[in-house]
């Protein structure tokens, strides 16, 4: 049963102006950087198409103006660039002509401000030269290829310098390689040209610039470690030195202006590391290592050098004077995944000359600032939305009240019609949460199923929540621990490139560093029409679950292994069955009453992946599947593929008004049939750059629509 999810078109005035002058609020607690408050607002617009949700989500790169430290630039993963001109009080989307939604890295020229590149993910380097406003593509990439960083040449921005992957080279035996490598440009960056001589065949994450002789750079590689360029790139030799040969994943790298100290950042769980002699010799910072420290980036502190800042998947850290017995200190943001720090140089220093003012971008939270060393941040997301938006549902009692389910940060409530929202987090000790629904004969009684901790009840509206987990075992059969390995990698470490977690799964195969979920991974609810009582719960791995009262304890059903997708009623001549959507094995189907069950397969390409089901009328039925839609007009005895071969598809809805429409959420945009699906053709959104749906809403008794995507929040329009 897909969640859908509603909005009424009527807003007062009234209501309008109320809401629009308020702003997010949120502290954060500066010992441990545990969020304490939160209310994010929607400023909503009935336009034909817009774009709503709630102010957040994942900023992977911020960039200040070196000319004007009011301007910073905040790149998201799924929802373009943003740029704000008084500090972060405020952001406005800049995304014209960007060729992607998905940003990984920005600079700016430090000679003209308006001058700027971004690493758009597989669309090479787009550039802009009015500071954002406009947007153009530039030449000499490879197709395909993913920078993860541009560095100006401190001294002359005509030279550019960019680390990247090319694509996957896969072999007919299943090994891989992932080839990338170095990129100059001589012309700021309109053109590039490969400097790669002497590298490793791998792919690059980070490039360092000596600011004492920029000549000199320095390359974290994917697997093979640290290489150097004396000649400004134009030849490169390997600076291993005395790195351990199963210890080169190095994930950053960064210079001490002082006195040309190197220090890089381990991705595989061993810390950071640094160098007093060019990169001869290493000496590992032994407490990072034993913390098995996930370092996404090394910063130094320009103004006051001893001090080095490290970006971790679970805060950020300050190490002063580091020396290999010397420990780092947690500054902020315990546990939570910190993709970028940025220090304002050029703004106030403290009593001993370190950089007060500074901004770090996080995983799901969004971008904070900080004007105390880090010691405290306060949020600056007004504007930013770039949530992962995977569940919509709206009180079929009271269409007003709404519910949205925002990735990593939990659920979130509407009373106004979607106008403002809150969080309803109180006893969900899981943010990661798939999906929330009502019991159809209680609607005031809602479900929320998670990723890591199982089932959770509220029955006052959300308010609080209980785990009602009794009969869901913890325990997992060895395929399903493989899932939950995959299932955490994605949110973790998969946030921006899945090329990132195939290397992690080759590093890390014993999968010691990650945490395996209490409780089954829930993705699926439904409920018997019959006897609301009675109602299944899908899981990743491990099944369907029973439950014969309402969901307060469950039981076994004979699928104990599978992955299920979806799941779907057809209560057909009060002869009522439970319909699956599975991974690797495509449809099965059971009587309410029996839970007994059968393949319905016939048709289906081999171990599809069923992400949707819908039904159309009596026994004709719609499959989303990882390579297109099918469709069976007997009840799922046979199937054919209809339509958008090779396309994912993450949604199927049949049009509330016309049957004869069949809607389409892929990650590759939206599609609609209007033969019932013997035709398919691409549906243009204005303004749609984030194409990743991942779930599709009509509202009830109207012709709008939302989707809900993969980090651009939920998008409104009305064909």
């Amino acid at each position: 049963m897909k969640i859908k999810f509603y909005k009424s078109l009527l807003i007062s005035l009234v209501i309008l102006v109320l809401f629009a002058i308020l702003e997010p609020q949120q502290l954060v607690d500066g010992r441990n950087g545990n969020l304490i408050y939160y209310l994010p607002v929607i400023h909503y617009d009935r336009s034909p198409s817009r774009f709503e949700g709630m102010d957040g989500g994942t900023v992977e790169c911020i960039a200040i103006d070196p000319k004007n430290s009011e301007v910073i630039y905040a790149g998201t993963w799924g929802n373009g660039i943003y740029k704000s001109e008084d500090g972060g009080l405020n952001w406005s989307k800049m995304n014209q002509n960007l060729k992607s939604a998905f940003i990984y890295d920005i600079a700016i020229d430090p000679q003209n401000s308006q001058h700027i590149l971004a690493s758009v993910y597989k669309q090479g380097v787009n550039q802009s030269f009015d500071g954002g406003k406009n947007w153009q593509m530039t030449k000499g990439i490879p197709t395909g290829a993913v920078i993860y960083s541009i560095d100006f040449h401190p001294k002359n921005s005509s030279i550019v310098f960019i680390g990247l992957r090319e694509p996957t080279i896969t072999y007919p035996d299943g090994t891989k390689d992932y080839p990338g490598g170095v990129f100059k440009s001589f012309d700021g960056g309109s053109t590039w040209v490969r400097k790669s001589s002497g590298l490793s065949y791998d792919y690059v994450y980070d490039l360092g610039i000596d600011p004492n002789n920029p000549d000199v750079i320095y390359t974290a590689m994917h697997d093979t470690g640290v290489y150097k360029s004396k000649d400004g790139g134009e030849n490169w030799v390997s600076m291993n030195g005395t790195l351990p040969p199963d210890d080169i994943d190095i994930r950053s790298v960064d210079i001490n202006p002082v006195n040309s100290d190197v220090y890089i950042a381990h991705w595989d769980g061993d810390g950071f590391s640094y160098s007093k002699d060019g990169g001869h010799k290493w000496v590992r910072v032994a407490s990072t290592d034993a913390s098995n420290m996930f370092v996404y980036e090394v910063l130094v502190d320009h103004n006051y050098p001893s001090t080095v800042y490290l970006v971790t998947a679970a805060g950020i850290y300050s190490c002063e004077n580091p020396t290999a017995k010397s420990t780092c200190s947690l500054l902020n943001y315990g546990g939570k995944f910190v993709f970028d720090l940025a220090l304002d140089g050029n703004g106030p220093l403290n009593n001993l000359g370190m950089t007060r003012k500074m901004y770090a971008g996080l995983q799901n939270f969004g971008i904070f600032k900080s004007l105390d060393v880090g010691i405290s941040f306060e949020p600056k997301n007004n504007g930013i939305q770039a949530n992962i938006i995977n569940s919509l549902f709206i009180d079929p009692v009271n269409p007003s009240i709404q519910y949205a389910s925002s990735l990593g940060r939990g659920l979130f409530k509407s009373e106004d019609n979607g106008f403002s929202w809150y969080p309803i987090n109180n006893g969900l000790t899981d943010r990661f949460v798939n999906l929330i629904t009502s019991n159809p004969d209680n609607p005031g009684l809602l479900y929320a199923g998670t990723q890591n901790n199982g089932i959770f009840i509220s029955n006052n509206g959300g308010l609080n929540w209980t785990q009602s987990n009794t009969g869901l075992s913890a325990s997992k059969n060895k395929k399903s621990i493989q899932k939950d390995f995959d299932s955490v990698a994605e949110q973790v470490y998969d946030w921006m490139d899945p090329i990132d977690r195939e290397s992690l799964e080759v590093i890390n195969p014993d999968q010691k560093s990650i945490p395996s979920p209490s409780y089954l991974d829930i993705t699926t609810f439904s409920f018997d029409p019959g006897n609301s009582k009675r109602m299944i719960a899908g899981t990743n791995g491990s099944g369907v679950k029973i439950s014969d009262n309402a969901g307060s304890t469950w039981m076994n059903s004979n699928l104990t292994t599978e992955y299920v997708l979806d799941s779907m009623i057809d209560p057909t001549g009060g002869d009522n069955s439970f319909y699956l959507g599975l991974a690797d094995s495509s449809v099965k189907v059971s009587k309410t009453s029996k839970m007994n069950w059968i393949n319905k397969n016939n048709g289906f390409h081999p171990s599809a992946d069923v992400f949707s089901l819908a039904k159309a009328s009596n026994s004709t039925y719609f499959a989303g599947t990882e390579s297109g839609i099918y469709k069976t007009s007997n009840g799922g005895s046979s199937w054919e593929r209809i339509g958008l071969k090779d396309i994912k598809i993450a949604d199927v809805l049949i049009d509330i008004a016309d049957k004869n429409i069949i809607w389409a959420g892929t990650d590759q945009g939206l599609y609609r049939s209007e033969d019932r699906g013997e035709n398919w053709a691409h549906y243009p959104i204005p303004g749609l750059l984030n194409k990743d749906i991942l779930t599709l809403t009509q509202i009830p008794g109207g012709s709008s629509f939302y989707i809900g995507t993969n980090g651009g929040n939920f998008y409104y329009f009305s064909p």
